[in-house]
């Protein structure tokens, strides 16, 4: 929605703000799904970086729980 005109009368200003709201807060509902979407990926990212340096170091996975147990 663009620049509010001039001239409104109350009952349009009403209308206009609360459609501005409606936008505002589809928008806010998109953007917290993008952020739980690129939390979840980086949490991935994250798992298979582990899960390569345990393959590097020649770990199997119970090792490593043991390891980072033992610490």
């Amino acid at each position: 929605m663009g620049r509010r005109p001039k001239n409104m009368t109350t009952l349009q200003r009403i209308e206009f703000v609360e459609q501005q709201i409606a936008d505002k807060e589809a928008e806010l509902k998109d953007l917290k799904a993008e952020l739980k979407d690129l939390k979840k990926k980086k949490e991935e990212e994250e798992m298979a970086a582990l899960y390569l340096e345990i393959q590097k170091q020649g770990l199997s996975i119970e090792d490593a729980l043991h390891k980072i147990a033992a610490e």
